[in-house]
């Protein structure tokens, strides 16, 4: 076994023990034994992965990636009801309660105890919890579809929709291939984009006045149906999420005041792509809680040119925050020697 083996069989384990650690609550259920299934032969390729613990998560999902050596590490802990805020959890950046539903797959990424997160989301649920970790997310509709038409609801706001499943990643390359395995299909480069975009990116692209945050679910649905058959990719900034406000409509629903901390709390479009039936990704930034977040019709086609144009905007990540809160040694101390 050569050295690079020995580094990474180390570093898996140290995932592991960090799950069972759990410093965030984040983890209902570390399946300890995951290493019994890797050897020497294909270490190198494994990559974990927590799944948000709910019901609407087929287990085909964990049987196609298993097959690409993305195994099930963590049942990962999520928001009571499907609450666009986590009151249990706490976002490791701010302090702040975390950004929901999907909030425990994304800290558990966050912190290093997975490579790769697998969540739902209906109304921003998978795209928020990223961008407020400054994270990648990815939602389509194309995932287990005949599954998650099963689970159609009805939002806080009067909504019908069903949800998404989604993947969180710190890895812009790693969610371009577990995408890629959950359809069977292998994504091209494909750069010639019709786009349109908000004032606030600076591409000389075509520009429209985009909903601000206090418009209704409604109003930014009837924006984003008008014309995402229009054009190849939907690009908007937002953020930063959650951090000046607080994003749930639960919270915002009962007066002014507690609509305008909602507002404040910077989801726009994150929290309808779902509802429309778009393929989105959202490309943190540097700045804390931001992103751009990049939509289109779920079409091959059109997916393809979104992730191309998504990967022109991938930035070095912070290495602070990676060295402080994904370096196990943080959170298991050898003690007193």
């Amino acid at each position: 076994m050569n050295k690079v083996t020995i580094e990474k069989f180390k570093k898996l384990t140290k995932q592991t023990l960090l799950a069972l650690k759990n410093p965030y609550q984040s983890v209902n259920h570390v399946f300890e034994y995951v290493i019994d299934q890797i050897d020497d032969n294909n270490v190198n390729d494994v990559h974990y992965v927590g799944i948000k613990d709910v019901e609407q998560i087929p287990h085909s999902v964990a049987e196609k990636l298993t097959k690409h050596h993305f195994y099930l590490h963590t049942l990962d802990r999520s928001s009571l009801g499907g609450r666009a805020i986590d009151i249990h959890l706490m976002n490791p950046i701010t302090g702040r309660p975390m950004t929901g539903s999907s909030s425990g797959t994304a800290i558990n990424v966050f912190c290093g105890i997975n490579d790769l997160g697998i969540g739902t989301d209906g109304g921003g649920s998978v795209l928020s919890p990223s961008m407020s970790l400054n994270l990648f997310g990815l939602i389509s509709p194309l995932i287990e579809k005949e599954n998650m038409c099963k689970y159609t609801r009805t939002s806080t706001d009067g909504i019908t929709f069903y949800p998404s499943i989604g993947l969180i990643s710190r890895d812009f390359e790693l969610v371009k291939k577990a995408f890629g395995i959950l359809l069977n299909h292998e994504f091209k480069d494909n750069f010639d984009c019709n786009i349109l975009a908000s004032q606030k990116v600076n591409m000389d692209v075509s520009k429209d006045r985009f909903p601000e945050s206090d418009a209704s679910r409604n109003e930014m649905i009837a924006f984003l149906k008008e014309r995402i058959s229009m054009y190849d990719v939907i690009i908007d900034k937002e953020g930063p999420i959650d951090l000046y406000g607080f994003g749930d409509t639960v919270f915002g629903h009962f007066d002014e005041g507690t609509k305008k901390i909602q507002a404040n709390a910077q989801k726009y479009l994150s929290k309808v792509a779902n509802m429309v039936n778009a393929t989105a990704i959202v490309i943190p930034t540097k700045e804390l809680s931001c992103a751009y977040i990049l939509m289109c019709e779920s079409k091959i086609e059109k997916i393809e040119k979104m992730l191309s144009l998504a990967s022109t905007l991938v930035e070095k990540q912070d290495t602070l925050c990676e060295s402080y809160f994904a370096d196990c040694s943080k959170y298991i101390k050898k003690g007193y020697l």
